[in-house]
């Protein structure tokens, strides 16, 4: 009783509150909390001290509150199982209306109207059609306008089919923007004048400014068909279609799009006239078929074969028939839903090639795992996007996965196009600065220190960018990356204390890196590791030794790297010739040799100072030691120079009688010959009996 009388308290306090409440916009107020036990006296100074707002509050709260038990306990009393599933799929098949006889009266009816009613639209458009031809010539002749003055400064992009990916895609970017520009200049001309030749209100204005609408939406068709098409350009056709079929599918689909735009603004028009709502079902009707009978007609002459043909006609009749019998029954139609259930079927395989290709792109192979990841996203999404169309909703949990779905499509599309985009802005960037280029006349590749820190950056941003993909894929699928993120942090941190080692080694390896220690391709030293630079990774550098084996040295081992391959390399040796050579004569031989090097072609570009003697470095116990010298670039060349130079130098001396000297053994004192005899005797011999010098 006490409850009832705060509950009429409450109403009679609605009731003369809504007479009285003057701003509905206002901000709500603060509402108390409601104790759970209340007296009678404690009732009456509880709403003594509520305002009219709050009363109103409060009753608002209760009613939802009461509403929201009753929904929830109608949910679990409605039956649940494959049973009650299929009762209501039947239940649904049954409301559907298939009555032949209402629709055979429909079209008697507006056939028996259609003389009348199209002669009177005809008599209202006809004579505004030619205003309509004047507006649509100065339209076309305003663009060529446009592209012919772009064409005279040089914007017309001409690109070779061979030419790289980046430059193909800038030329295609570029001749969007100038048929957008022609685009404009046709809308703007088109429109002004439309407006100019005709009076506000009047049939005139109408008619003419819907061909005029139709016009335009026609050629922004053109427009992006061109873009995705190219059928004049193959260098600039982003999809994978041949010559022949893209300019099939840019002729006809123009065409199909030309006959549906104009044949639903004329049926509109008529419509609009005043017609009985029988003959504007026929007249709808009708232009659907032409419209359907257009595409037959193309899918009879694309080059399909003939189960495909068979395939899509078939498709293509029972969308027309689901879309006639809904405008007959005057209803919405699933013809809409069935046609773009074709397009989705149609723009998975596109975008799987689309997104395999992008990701084998940005990984540098073959990432099946990932692929197949992508791959169910995407279908996940389209089967969202069917489910959106067809309103199947046969479970509670399918609103909430459609919401979800739809609501992180955008995210991860975006999240997956920031990646490609960025990815193919970077390998752009790295690719073109190690290209080879053309710098009077010569044909010059990059420096080796861009070959060495450009892959190294590629490999550091294209890591950041996938985790960051990774990172936001998973926040658009409602996944909290938080404690993710927190994780990597601890993640790190435990390395870093962990693996001091693997820090030590990435540190050094930055800093040698930085000081420009070695490159790839150059022949270094370090304590006992030699060999040439084949890669440089984040901890490591793998060297490979001139007789094979290749040492994979972490960063932190190398102590004082001595690199062999920079700038030049000055050789020296020296030679023993005997004390009756003329020296002079060696002089001027070895100089000779070295400008005979020095003119091969072989060797021209190696040599930087040519060989020449310096002079006596000693006098030994049985040769004069003269001392050589040569400066040469850094390579694989200058090993085989200097050979070179010592098989010449052997063929000059030779020829020339500057003598070698080698050790010798003189025997002197008197006796003659029986002297030497006996101090022969004391020569020890060889096992194969040949005397010792």
């Amino acid at each position: 009783m006490r409850w009832g009388l705060v509950a009429l308290a409450l109403l009679l306090a609605c009731a003369s509150g809504t007479a009285c409440a003057a701003d509905k916009k206002a901000a709500a107020p603060a509402l108390p909390e409601v104790p759970e036990t209340l007296s009678p006296a404690e009732a009456d100074a509880f709403l003594a001290k509520l305002t009219d707002a709050q009363v109103r509050a409060l009753l608002a709260r209760e009613l939802k509150a009461r509403a929201g038990k009753e929904a929830s306990a109608a949910d679990k009393a409605q039956p649940q199982g494959l049973g009650p599933l299929m009762m209501g799929i039947a239940h649904r098949l049954e409301s559907e209306e298939f009555d032949f006889s209402a629709r055979t009266v429909v079209l008697g009816q507006g056939f028996s109207y259609l003389p009348a009613t199209v002669g009177a639209g005809v008599s209202r458009i006809a004579p505004h059609v030619p205003v309509f031809a004047a507006v649509l010539v100065v339209g076309v002749f305003a663009s060529w306008v446009v592209r012919r003055a772009l064409r005279f400064r040089g914007l017309a992009p001409t690109i070779a089919l061979t030419a790289p990916a980046g430059a193909r895609l800038s030329a295609g970017a570029l001749r969007f923007g100038l048929d957008l520009l022609t685009f404009v200049a046709f809308a703007l001309a088109m429109l002004a004048l439309g407006h100019a030749a005709t009076a506000v209100q009047t049939p005139a204005r109408s008619v003419t400014i819907a061909y005029v609408t139709g016009a335009i939406l026609l050629y922004g068709i053109a427009v992006l068909l061109r873009l995705l098409l190219s059928p004049a350009q193959p260098a600039l056709r982003p999809l994978p279609v041949g010559d022949e079929g893209a300019r099939f599918l840019y002729r006809w689909l123009l065409a199909l799009s030309g006959i549906t735009i104009f044949g639903i603004l004329s049926a509109q028009l008529i419509v609009e006239s005043g017609v009985p709502v029988e003959a504007g079902r026929v007249i709808t009707v009708i232009g659907g078929v032409f419209v359907t009978a257009t595409l037959l007609f193309m899918i009879v002459v694309a080059p399909l074969s003939t189960l495909w043909r068979a395939f899509a006609a078939v498709y293509v009749l029972g969308v027309a028939a689901f879309w006639m019998v809904g405008v007959l029954d005057g209803r919405p139609s699933r013809a809409g839903a069935v046609a773009a259930s074709l397009g989705i079927l149609l723009v998975f395989p596109i975008l799987d090639r689309w997104v395999g290709r992008a990701i084998d792109d940005l990984a540098g192979v073959s990432a099946a795992p990932l692929r197949w990841a992508m791959r169910a996203l995407i279908a996940v999404l389209l089967v969202g996007a069917a489910n959106e169309m067809w309103d199947f909703q046969y479970f509670a949990w399918q609103a909430s996965l459609r919401q979800t779905l739809l609501g992180a499509s955008f995210d991860l599309v975006a999240a997956f196009a920031v990646a490609v985009l960025g990815w193919q802005f970077i390998k752009i960037a790295i690719d073109r600065r190690l290209e080879p280029r053309e710098i009077n006349g010569e044909r010059v590749g990059p420096s080796t220190r861009l070959q060495t820190l450009l892959p190294l950056a590629r490999v550091f941003l294209v890591t950041g960018l996938i985790a960051t993909t990774v990172m936001l894929i998973l926040s658009g699928l409602g996944v909290n990356i938080g404690p993710l993120l927190a994780g990597a942090g601890i993640l790190g941190l435990a390395i870093g204390f962990g693996a001091q080692t693997l820090v030590r080694d990435i540190i050094t390896g930055v800093f040698l890196i930085l000081d420009d220690a070695f490159r790839v391709g150059e022949y270094i030293q370090s304590g006992s590791y030699k060999g040439t630079v084949e890669s440089i990774g984040l901890r490591s550098v793998k060297l490979r030794h001139h007789r094979g084996p290749i040492f994979v040295v972490p960063f932190g081992e190398l102590r004082g790297v001595q690199n062999l391959a920079r700038d030049w390399v000055i050789h020296k040796f020296t030679i023993g010739i005997t004390y009756d050579s003329d020296l002079e004569k060696a002089r001027k031989l070895v100089k000779k040799i070295g400008q005979q090097l020095a003119e091969e072609p072989e060797y021209k570009d190696t040599i930087l100072e040519p060989l020449k003697m310096q002079g006596v470095e000693e006098f030994g116990d049985f040769a004069i030691q003269v001392r050589m010298k040569m400066m040469t670039r850094p390579g694989n060349k200058q090993f085989g120079l200097k050979r070179k130079a010592h098989a010449l130098i052997k063929q000059a001396f030779d020829a020339n009688g500057v003598k070698f000297a080698f050790p010798t053994v003189q025997i002197a004192g008197g006796g003659g010959d029986a002297a030497v005899a006996a101090a022969a005797t004391r020569i020890p011999a060889f096992k194969d009996g040949t005397a010792a010098a």
